[in-house]
């Protein structure tokens, strides 16, 4: 088991492989999403593939060691990560969150942010941020921070949501400061001193529904932003239900060759800058 009081200066284990900090964790995010999310995202499409596309990435560009997945709610992608036998973390300010990891049997959890952790410097091997940069109002100096805590050559592994024109009440309840595109966010990785290695739309299949169901709704205020729906989590069954699967299956397919130019997700790979070309002239 690790100790990760070689880590951090600001972390204890204040029970059997649950690691806190005295820091308050102040974070953009809904008090009640952890508990709702747990109860859909074992069934849900969307967590599934966002995990296939995942490991389809990292079988192109694997990690060097153990990822910390920072802001990782209840453990879903560390737990889908350990069962493709990549050595994950979960680091998740939010107790409920936390502590629902741990019930699952993913520890040791971290019970806190990466800054009231105190995480040293160049101690992490890779970094996971799974639909998180959207939460964090100053993104690049987020990642500012996470390029001081990587080890040399160490990976960051993104996850966003993509366009602002798909913006709706889903987003400003969540707790989102923006949507991305392709562009902004190499904009954002390249001020954090970060170079892209890979960058890719997925859920090629979403911006229409989301567009028609969320967006349009929220612009004509016929939508009130809500919870977590879990009829959005779900597989339509029938015709459109076969449609989905056979999108997904064929973005899987892409991913394992060349990007994709349009979704309603973004997954991104980038090393310090410098790094990558360094380790491949090794």
């Amino acid at each position: 088991m690790i100790d990760l009081s070689k880590l951090a200066t600001a972390l204890a284990e204040v029970e059997p492989g649950l690691w806190t900090s005295t820091g308050d964790p102040q974070v953009s995010y809904p008090v009640d999403a952890h508990k709702a999310l747990a109860e859909i995202e074992d069934t849900s499409f969307w967590f599934k593939h966002r995990a296939a596309v995942l490991a389809t990435v990292l079988s192109r560009f694997p990690p060097t060691g153990r990822v910390f997945d920072v802001g990782g709610g209840n453990g879903y992608m560390v737990r889908e990560l350990r069962a493709r036998g990549v050595e994950a973390i979960l680091v998740e300010p939010g107790e409920d969150g936390a502590r629902a990891a741990l019930a699952r049997g993913l520890g040791p959890v971290v019970n806190a942010t990466l800054t009231t952790a105190g995480f040293r410097s160049e101690t992490l091997e890779a970094v996971a941020l799974f639909d998180v940069l959207e939460h964090i109002e100053d993104d690049v100096g987020f990642l500012e921070h996470i390029a001081e805590l990587l080890q040399p050559y160490g990976r960051i592994y993104l996850t966003v949501p993509a366009h602002m024109w798909l913006w709706s009440g889903e987003d400003v309840r969540s707790g989102h400061f923006r949507r991305y595109t392709a562009a902004s966010l190499r904009k954002v990785c390249g001020l954090a001193q970060f170079d892209v290695e890979f960058d890719s739309y997925f859920f090629s299949m979403l911006p229409l529904p989301i567009l028609t169901i969320r967006t349009i709704p929220s612009m004509l205020r016929l939508r009130k932003a809500g919870g977590v729906r879990a009829d959005e989590h779900q597989r339509p069954s029938g015709q459109i239900g076969e449609f989905i699967d056979r999108a997904l299956v064929r973005e899987l397919k892409t991913l394992d060759r060349r990007r994709i130019r349009f979704g309603s997700s973004l997954i991104v790979v980038a090393r310090r800058k410098g790094q990558s070309e360094a380790l491949d002239s090794a």
